[in-house]
């Protein structure tokens, strides 16, 4: 999460198409950068994070089980069925919520839903030789593209409105041209995946619906 902001600069970066913007909004994104490395430096060496690492190795060097839960005796092909039955389940609700005036945090959140999906799989997709699960697993790669730009646009859209009100680029007429073209693009972008996200929407939940007799004799 924190570092969220560097991450999304470099990506802001890599999107500037427009050569005057770039010119004009370079030395705000690389001050920025500069000031997000501090920030992460400054975390990394700070006293919450030794003591949070310290924390985890005791929880990972535990052989007791006193930090085990309720599930850890369970045959972990069991306990993979049993987690992505619950992700899909609660991706496939946040996903029903979604129509064209929903606001952007709302698909945010099943974004935020497709990546603890794609982690799961990453590690439980081996276990199942299924065909809805294969099908299902394409389809989520593809939504969790689709929702990563949705969220890239909208963060570089505040970006450039944050960017606009500098006293430097604000008494600019050609940068202030230049973000407001950006704008607009931004903008039509962010309908357009929208859209694109509402279309796919019905598909991907009866892709889903088709993997719960998959799982389901493995947790039962």
């Amino acid at each position: 999460s924190q570092t969220n902001t560097k991450r999304d600069l470099d990506v802001f970066e890599e999107y500037l198409a427009n050569e005057n913007a770039r010119v004009h909004l370079r030395p705000f994104i690389t001050q920025s950068k500069e000031s997000e490395d501090d920030t992460l430096t400054e975390l990394l060496a700070s006293f919450e994070t030794t003591s949070f690492l310290a924390e985890w190795k005791m929880v990972l060097e535990d052989e007791e089980g006193f930090f085990a839960g309720k599930n850890a005796s369970m045959p972990f092909k069991a306990l993979g069925a049993l987690s992505l039955k619950g992700e899909i389940e609660a991706l496939s609700k946040k996903i029903k919520r979604l129509h064209e005036a929903a606001p952007l945090s709302r698909f945010h959140k099943v974004r935020i839903e497709f990546k603890r999906l794609r982690y799961l799989l990453e590690v439980c997709e081996h276990l199942f030789i299924s065909n809805p699960l294969s099908k299902a697993v394409k389809k989520a790669k593809i939504m969790q593209e689709l929702f990563g730009t949705l969220q890239d646009r909208d963060i570089q859209r505040d970006v450039l409105q944050s960017f606009e009100t500098e006293p430097s680029i604000s008494e600019d007429i050609e940068a202030v041209a230049s973000i407001e073209a950006l704008l607009v693009q931004i903008n039509y972008e962010i309908y357009e995946l929208k859209t694109q996200i509402l279309c796919k929407k019905r598909k991907l939940l009866k892709s889903f619906k088709k993997c719960m007799p998959v799982l389901e004799p493995y947790y039962f």
